[in-house]
C-alpha cells in the first residue's frame, strides 16, 4: 500500500543540548491556528491520494514538551481515518511524565528513544542546558515502557566522540530488551580515515556478538542494513508524498530541510509552491559529476539525497565525503556478514 507521510514539528524548544543536534532550539511551538490549518492541508493531500496509508510522525525539539498539541492531532486523525492511519515519535526520554506515555501506548504509537548506551557513553553528548547527566531519566522511562511490556526503538547517533564505544554501546542497549536498536552517523561533521576504520571494526564487532548470542538479529540487522544501504535509490518524494511542517506553518520535504529557508516548498495557508517544486525536481533529477563514474551511485545517498549534499557541501551536485565513505564501509560489512550465512548454508537471496 502507498504511504503518504506528514511531520509535525510541534516545538522546536528542547531540554537537552545534544553536541551532535541538528534543530536550531528556536522558542517555536505550534499552536491550535497551525495545527488547524495543518489538518486542513493534510486533509487536502489525503483526498488526493485514496486508500493510501497515513502515517502521523511527531518531531521537535522535544515533541513532548508540547503534548496538548500531539493529542489535538492525534485525537482529529484517530476520529477521522480510523485504522488507515499510524503514528510515530521520537523523545528523549527525559521528562518522565507517565501519563504522556500512556497515552501513546494506548494509541499504539511507535516510539523511537534516543540514547547512545550506556552513562559513559551517552553523556559525551546527550546532555541537558546545563551539562547534567541525561542517562538517569532516561533509563527509568525505559523501565517503564518494560514494565508495561511495551516495544520501544532505541536509537544512537554516531560521531568521533564516541566511534570507539559503538559496539559496547549496542551491546548494552540491545542487552536491555526493551525492542530494537537503530543508529546512525551523524552526517553534518567532518571525519578522518580513523573515523571510518573505527567504525567499520566496531561495526563488525557489533554483527560477531550478534551471531553469536543472537543469531535471529543477526539476520535481522543484515535484511535491515541491505534496505538502508543496498537499496537502489529513487528520487525524493519530499513535497510529494512526505511532509514536514513546523510550527509556524512552513512546509519542508524532510528533516533536514527544517528551518532553512531555501528548501521551504510552501505553507499551510497557500499550500505547495509549484514554482518551488519544479525547482527541486530539476534538481533532483539532475546526476552529480562527480559520481558519474561511480559504481554505487545508484545505492549512495549522495546521488538522490540533494539537501544532504547541499548542506554538507554547499553544493546540491556535490555530494558529501561521508556518504561515500559509509556506502562503502556498509556495503563491505553487509558483504561479509552474508558470506557469514552462507557458510551456515541459511542465506536466501
Amino acid at each position: 500500500m502507498d504511504k503518504i507521510r506528514f511531520t509535525f514539528w510541534v516545538t522546536e524548544e528542547c531540554n537537552l543540548r545534544c553536541n551532535y543536534c541538528y534543530v536550531s532550539k528556536q522558542p517555536i511551538k505550534m499552536d491550535r491556528v497551525v495545527a488547524d490549518q495543518s489538518i486542513k492541508f493534510a486533509k487536502q493531500q489525503i483526498e488526493e491520494r485514496d486508500n493510501a496509508e497515513i502515517v502521523v510522525s511527531f518531531h521537535g525539539g522535544e515533541p513532548t514538551m508540547n503534548f496538548e498539541i500531539i493529542e489535538y492531532l492525534t485525537e482529529y486523525f484517530t476520529k477521522q481515518y480510523g485504522k488507515r492511519v499510524s503514528f510515530q515519535l521520537t523523545t528523549n526520554g527525559v521528562l518522565e511524565k507517565e501519563h504522556i506515555y500512556d497515552y501513546f501506548m494506548k494509541n499504539h504509537f511507535m516510539i523511537s528513544v534516543s540514547l547512545d548506551g550506556a552513562k559513559e557513553c551517552n553523556d559525551l553528548n546527550r546532555i541537558k542546558q546545563q551539562g547534567e547527566s541525561t542517562y538517569d531519566h532516561v533509563m527509568r522511562t525505559l523501565a517503564y515502557f518494560k514494565k508495561h511490556e511495551y516495544d520501544v526503538r532505541l536509537r544512537m547517533t554516531i560521531n568521533a566522540s564516541n566511534v570507539h564505544l559503538f559496539s559496547e554501546s549496542f551491546r548494552f542497549l540491545f542487552d536491555q530488551n526493551v525492542g530494537p536498536v537503530a543508529f546512525a552517523v551523524d552526517m553534518l561533521h567532518d571525519y578522518d580515515k580513523k573515523f571510518w576504520e573505527t567504525l567499520s571494526m566496531e561495526l563488525e564487532k557489533t554483527m560477531d556478538y550478534l551471531y553469536e548470542h543472537a543469531y535471529t538479529w543477526y539476520e535481522y540487522y543484515i535484511k535491515a542494513l541491505e534496505q538502508e544501504y543496498l537499496s537502489i535509490k529513487k528520487i525524493c518524494v519530499g513535497g510529494k508524498d512526505s511532509f514536514h511542517i513546523d510550527g509556524k506553518g512552513c512546509i519542508y520535504p524532510c528533516m533536514l530541510a527544517v528551518g532553512y529557508e531555501e528548501f521551504c516548498i510552501g505553507d499551510i495557508d497557500t499550500g505547495i509552491c509549484e514554482e518551488k517544486m519544479c525547482e527541486m525536481n530539476d534538481i533532483n533529477e539532475k546526476k552529480n559529476p562527480a559520481c558519474e563514474k561511480c559504481a554505487a551511485k545508484q545505492i549512495c545517498a549522495g546521488e538522490y539525497c540533494k539537501i544532504i549534499n547541499k548542506r554538507c557541501s554547499g553544493d546540491y551536485l556535490l555530494p558529501s565525503i561521508n556518504n561515500c565513505k559509509m556506502t562503502k564501509v556498509f556495503s563491505e560489512l553487509i558483504r561479509k556478514s552474508k558470506k557469514r550465512l552462507k557458510l551456515n548454508g541459511s542465506c536466501s537471496d
